[in-house]
């Protein structure tokens, strides 16, 4: 079960100028960072069904902490993820598995991509998958077809010496999923 709850998604206005960079130059960068947290909001529409959550994820190098929480945190839960365990911690609840995905596929009854889109938030691929991609004047990825999904980047907000998105759409044939970012931070 996946939390409900009504509200908008809303990000501040685009930025207009960057740093010309080849594409390749920037999945560098963005591959580099490895200590990095973001929070904002996510919809994610599934079988005609729409939650609307705010989300807090902080990653430090292969460990994660994903907190979900509906509007009023009237249903929140925890994923903590490292190297081959994860734990989804739902009220007074724990549940284990190797990968976020089989453990959001039976607790969640959802298929979303944890751990493509710790690569695809930085706005690169994922390694090791092949991909399809287009990039802007700026070298910034905008469009990806990877793992059976389409991923759209928009609203680049430079943080540090790099460029993030702040808007990311994500579509597969079963799931929508859009996520605004307001706050990135890198360490």
């Amino acid at each position: 079960m996946l939390l409900s709850a009504c509200a908008n998604l809303h990000v501040a206005q685009d930025q207009t100028q960057f740093t010309d960079q080849s594409p390749k130059v920037r999945m560098v960068n963005l591959s580099a960072i490895q200590n990095w947290s973001i929070s904002g909001a996510m919809s994610v529409t599934q079988r005609g069904k729409g939650h609307i959550f705010s989300f807090n994820w902080i990653e430090k190098g292969d460990s994660y902490t994903i907190k979900l929480s509906a509007t009023l945190n009237l249903a929140s839960l925890v994923i903590l993820g490292q190297p081959g365990k994860v734990t989804l911690v739902k009220g007074d609840y724990m549940y284990h598995a190797a990968t976020p995905e089989a453990l959001l596929a039976t607790q969640a009854d959802t298929q979303l991509p944890i751990s493509d889109l710790k690569y695809w938030v930085r706005s690169i691929p994922a390694p090791n998958q092949r991909y399809l991609a287009q990039y802007d004047r700026y070298g910034h990825l905008i469009d990806l077809q990877q793992d059976g999904w389409h991923v759209t980047f928009s609203n680049f907000l430079t943080v540090g010496q790099v460029d993030v998105p702040q808007k990311i759409m994500m579509t597969s044939p079963d799931l929508t999923v859009r996520i605004v970012v307001k706050q990135w931070l890198i360490q």
